[in-house]
């Protein structure tokens, strides 16, 4: 007999397990599991045997069996790679790549892997880890969720400085550039800047302010900001000023709205010695004078202009603001009279409103003033009544005109082509909150929301350099950025085993009509 059995005599039942030796031809002693089962139907014990190592012949210990080889069989690896390849390309055009290497060495790639995302898929940071198996990334391995909100309070307040700072000296001289603000609502009670204010999304939620600069002919943002959500917009202007001063924006023009104009940032634009164009809200005296120097003779044909198919009036005058050089333009526009009156009488509304609820607005004062009466009847008590006849008499006399200053511009067409391109921020607004995931902050501390928005401008950088090449090739014709997003991510890339060879899948005809617009060598 080739094996012989060696084993304990116990005393065998229903489950006992023995060790049992069994010596083969190897020399070797193997230890033997042995499990007693009670058949009923047979009416015997049957034992059933398992091979679980062998002896060591001088320590006596059992030993594991040397394990089969594991399958080396490798198989090919494909990845979506059409979105890396465009933000890639967005990422080198800007100067963002470069950017962030030179700021921030040894992080830049997960910066860029999480605005890849947020771009690719506008969803919750916290799905990220999954899109990084799926997908090539700047990072080019998995990136867990809690190393994601780990990072984002490293990019606070600080540390984003630094990036704006070497961001500044990317900044074209001969640039115009958009400040705005928005809202962003949030649920979190834990973060400070978090107050109620007035909400540009009608939501009755507590939010965050976010200004922004904005390049008006790239659509390229250069700096952001967040305020506590109860500051008005005619507040933040000195702060960014301040800011601006320290980053060296040099020969920066600024272009900004009525929502920003007072008499006091006026005039700090010209102390901080920036080039601006900005419209004058109709509250200040400065420009109701300016209007009704020029209402006997804008009405003229020599005045009349057609700018972007609309027909207006429109003149220029030099004016002195503070003993400051200051172009004053004058626009009169007759189909927007019955538009701004609506406006006018919300405004009234408002005002009403704060006046007979005793909730006042110290900024509303003047109007106040101006527009309505109170008085202390018997029986009666407190009275607010319109006054109608200088309510009438504004309406009447500056329906229809604008007045848009600045210390650069002298022609007024030039100017009012500038201020109309200030949309650039709405829009970049619009895909912060529309596209990027922008619209609820959904992190719980102060400098988490910080590193979130950081993480959110980077990719709203990219996302402004790929809608600039949809509008120079006239790719708006047949996409959108979403669209063409969409269409990129089933480009993948294989990667064989065994081999160095990269190949790439097929390209649509869509993604080479893509790859094409935007310079892109795809499989390159």
């Amino acid at each position: 007999m080739d094996d012989q059995y060696i084993y304990k005599q116990n005393h065998p039942s229903k489950n006992d397990f023995h060790h049992q030796t069994v010596r083969q031809k190897t020399g070797k002693t193997y230890a033997v599991e042995s499990t007693s089962r009670w058949d009923k139907e047979r009416k015997t014990c049957i034992c059933d045997r398992k091979v679980i190592g062998h002896f060591d012949p001088e320590t006596g210990e059992i030993l594991p069996n040397r394990k089969r080889k594991e399958s080396t069989k490798q198989t090919a690896i494909a990845k979506s790679a059409g979105c890396s390849l465009l933000f890639d390309h967005a990422g080198e055009k800007t100067g963002l790549v470069s950017a962030l290497k030179k700021v921030y060495p040894n992080h830049w790639e997960k910066l860029l892997t999480c605005a890849y995302y947020l771009l690719a898929e506008g969803n919750a940071l916290s799905h990220c880890e999954q899109w990084t198996e799926r997908n090539i990334t700047p990072l080019n391995e998995r990136f867990p969720a809690q190393r994601i909100f780990e990072m984002l309070p490293d990019f606070n307040r600080d540390t984003q400085m630094e990036f704006f700072q070497y961001w500044a000296h990317k900044i074209r001289e001969n640039e115009y550039f958009a400040l705005d603000i928005t809202s962003i609502s949030s649920y979190s009670s834990l973060i400070k800047t978090v107050k109620y204010g007035y909400n540009r999304d009608k939501e009755n939620l507590e939010q965050v302010n976010l200004g922004m600069v904005v390049g008006i002919k790239t659509g390229i943002p250069v700096y952001f900001h967040t305020y506590p959500g109860s500051i008005h917009d005619v507040s933040t202007l000195q702060q960014n000023l301040t800011v601006f001063d320290w980053l060296a924006y040099k020969k920066l023009h600024l272009v900004m709205d009525r929502g920003f104009c007072s008499k006091t940032n006026v005039s700090d634009l010209y102390a901080h010695g920036l080039r601006f164009t900005i419209a004058l809200s109709k509250s200040l005296s400065f420009t109701t004078d300016a209007i009704d120097e020029v209402r006997s003779s804008i009405h003229t044909y020599s005045h009349r202009e057609v700018i972007a198919d609309e027909e207006m009036f429109a003149t220029t005058s030099l004016k002195e603001w503070d003993g400051h050089r200051c172009y004053t333009h004058v626009y009169y526009d007759p189909r927007k009279v019955s538009e701004e009156e609506a406006k006018f009488y919300r405004k009234i509304d408002v005002y009403y409103q704060e006046l007979r609820s005793e909730k006042l607005n110290p900024e509303h004062q003047k109007f106040y003033d101006r527009f309505f009466t109170i008085e202390r009847k018997q029986h009666v008590g407190r009275v607010v009544m319109p006054n109608d006849e200088a309510i009438l008499a504004f309406q009447n006399k500056y329906a229809g005109y604008s007045v848009i200053i600045s210390n650069d511009l002298k022609d007024p067409v030039e100017a009012l082509m500038v201020y109309r391109a200030k949309d650039r921020v709405e829009k970049s607004f619009d895909n912060l909150k529309n596209d990027l995931d922008g619209k609820r902050l959904r992190v719980r501390s102060e400098w988490a929301m910080e590193g979130r928005m950081f993480v959110q401008f980077l990719s709203l950088i990219l996302a402004s350099y790929i809608q600039r090449v949809m509008r120079e090739k006239d790719l708006y014709k047949n996409y959108t950025m979403q669209s063409i997003i969409e269409e990129m991510k089933i480009l993948m890339r294989i990667t064989l085993p065994r081999s160095r060879k990269v190949l790439y899948s097929e390209l649509t005809a869509d993604q080479k009509r893509i790859c094409e617009a935007f310079g892109i060598e795809a499989g390159a």
